[in-house]
């Protein structure tokens, strides 16, 4: 009888079992068990800098576990570009929002884009009904693209698979710049609490820009018609505060809510609009009520403890104040993280060679980053890279400023990521033939 050595047979069996699984990870199909301990985290390529894969959705997500690390319990956290209509950029923020949501349990995407009309949307990735092609028409344009239909769509897929409302995954837009909407809102909620035609209230709310008529061209404002909005605005907020109970009764609590953030709203495009020559007042209006409404979201529209990725530019989304010309402006990201404190983080994307689809202005590849720029030194390095802006590198020195996405920043300040793509190509619109060649 021939002799089998045990510890030979059990090694022989281990490599078979090591090496079925390795095969399946190679595949794609392995995902560990719930609980499992995650894998090794990132591809290191020195401290503070690790080496991404790739971009596509749905791939193995080992080497963004980094990513994870740095966002930490945070509960909401900023995803920033540092240029729109950029088809890599959007691509790769599809991604990183699937590996929030599959790893890190996040359930919340709101994106820069009027508010109201961007419940088309929300509404779809709700119930999957309908047209997703006019969903996407209530966004802003620069979001009307292939690539982020892709991300719509996969979240549609995503509810279709998650029954429970814990799991299900929510879609809203942020953005301020919709007086059309908010001042009828606000009207017709002003005519349930007695405040009809001809009240003073509901005309100052007429004068505001573009209530009662269309947009001021170039935000060439009338100061008169300025400030009898805003004298409205102010009258209708100390109503609020002053009768609240008695609204709630006539209303409802959640009416009375969405009527304040409309006021909000409203107040935040009045002043941007009007003082648009004066960058920081400008963008602090804007930036502010984007701010509230995200807040108003997660209170009104999202299941309670929802973790939340909030889509938009670099300069919004950073957790400290960025230079204008005018001098340092409070972007969204400042007074999230004044209300939220740590509980607020953010990620900055930025690239070599980025290509735009912004017509008539942009199109094709922008000017690349100045040799000084952290962009620059990462493209030395190349590919796809995650930086920890926090730890010294060969790319930048903690706690130093330097330049990232055309700012001279601290970058650990802002950020507590910065996501690098050597080339990103322009985005693939959907209703409008690409730009240029």
């Amino acid at each position: 009888m021939k002799h089998v050595d045990p510890f030979s047979a059990s090694r022989n069996v281990l490599s078979i079992v090591l090496l079925a699984v390795l095969l399946l990870v190679a595949s794609g199909s392995y995902r560990p068990a719930a609980g499992a301990k995650p894998p090794p985290s990132g591809n290191p390529v020195e401290p503070g800098i690790w080496r991404v894969e790739g971009t596509t959705p749905g791939s193995p997500t080992a080497d963004l576990e980094p990513l994870r690390t740095l966002i930490g319990k945070a509960g909401v956290v900023g995803l920033g570009e540092s240029f729109h209509t950029s088809g890599g950029y959007y691509v790769a923020k599809h991604r990183v929002f699937r590996f929030l949501v599959e790893r890190a349990g996040f359930r919340a995407l709101g994106i820069e884009s009027p508010w109201a009309a961007a419940d088309a949307v929300a509404s779809y990735v709700q119930t999957c009904g309908g047209s997703l092609d006019e969903a996407m028409q209530g966004l802003l344009e620069d979001w009307q693209s292939a690539e982020v239909r892709d991300l719509v769509s996969w979240m549609c897929d995503w509810n279709r698979a998650h029954r429970k409302a814990k799991d299900r995954v929510h879609f809203f837009g942020f953005d301020v710049k919709q007086p059309e909407s908010d001042g009828p809102g606000l009207l017709d909620f002003l005519a349930r609490i007695g405040v009809g035609e001809g009240d003073p209230l509901g005309d100052g709310v007429l004068r505001c820009d573009g209530v009662g008529s269309p947009p001021a061209p170039g935000g060439a404002i009338d100061a008169a018609d300025h400030n009898a909005c805003l004298e409205a605005l102010d009258a209708i907020a100390t109503k609020f505060g002053r009768e609240s109970k008695d609204i709630i009764r006539r209303t409802s609590k959640t009416d009375f809510e969405w009527a304040k953030v409309r006021l909000t709203s409203l107040r935040s495009s009045q002043v941007f609009n009007f003082v648009r020559t004066d960058a920081v007042q400008a963008d602090e209006a804007r930036d502010s009520g984007m701010a509230a409404v995200v807040r108003a979201m997660q209170s009104l529209r999202l299941p309670k403890k929802t973790k939340v990725a909030v889509w938009g530019h670099n300069f919004h989304v950073s957790r400290a104040p960025m230079l204008d010309p005018n001098g340092l402006a409070r972007t969204m990201g400042t007074f999230l993280a004044e209300s939220l404190g740590a509980g607020y983080v953010a990620a900055a994307l930025i690239g070599w060679d980025v290509a735009v689809d912004s017509p008539p202005g942009l199109c094709g590849s922008v000017r690349q980053p100045v040799a000084t720029s952290v962009e620059a030194r990462l493209h030395d390095v190349g590919g796809i890279l995650l930086v920890n802006p926090k730890v010294s590198s060969s790319v930048l020195t903690a706690g130093e400023p330097t330049i990232v996405s055309g700012f001279q920043i601290v970058p650990g300040d802002h950020y507590i990521a910065l996501l690098f793509l050597d080339e990103s190509p322009k985005m693939i619109p959907l209703f409008r033939p690409p730009c240029g060649p």
